[in-house]
């Protein structure tokens, strides 16, 4: 199966394509960055990400999308209305291409790769999680300006941990 993985943003959109095999628990990323959305207006990079993410699906044909949603308290931010539609707009997407739409807060992302007992906080915890996608996965190595990417692959880890428990634990 193909997992399309969100790191949603209006300014960096972080992306993963992730093949599964559940049979033989076999994990390959295909595909992954970060997409910069077009525009000077939020509905702009909304219609930008939206059709950036489509093009993808097209490519790439997956099954499910797997997203993180944003927490409540991201209202501090300026861009949290426009976020807050982008991961509706993605949401709504991705169910009427018919795929199986799942999204995960991001402390149910991080628990795969930061153990709690680290007594990380903010972006530390952050970089940390980005560190530990990086070692599992065996990708280059850490740099800020992929660093969305990494959190996309972890939310598709996340679906896999998740929706396979105990394959995933073998991985």
């Amino acid at each position: 199966m193909k997992i399309l993985a969100i790191d949603p943003a209006v300014t960096r959109l972080g992306y993963a394509v992730i093949e599964y095999d559940q049979v033989h628990g076999a994990f390959d990323i295909k595909a992954w960055g970060v997409y910069k959305p077009q525009g000077r207006y939020g509905h702009e990079k909304i219609g930008s990400a939206i059709t950036f993410i489509a093009a993808l699906g097209v490519e790439h044909d997956p099954e499910i999308l797997a997203l993180e949603q944003p927490m409540g308290g991201l209202a501090r931010f300026k861009p949290a209305p426009a976020l807050d539609l982008l991961v509706g707009d993605l949401k709504s997407w991705g169910k009427n291409c018919g795929f199986t739409v799942r999204a995960f807060n991001p402390s149910t992302v991080r628990k795969y790769f930061v153990p709690k007992t680290a007594g990380l906080k903010g972006g530390e915890r952050k970089r940390h999680m980005q560190n530990g996608v990086v070692r599992k996965f065996g990708l280059e190595d850490w740099r800020s300006e992929i660093s969305d990417g990494y959190d996309a692959i972890a939310i598709g880890w996340c679906w896999i941990a998740e929706t396979y428990k105990a394959q995933a634990a073998m991985i």
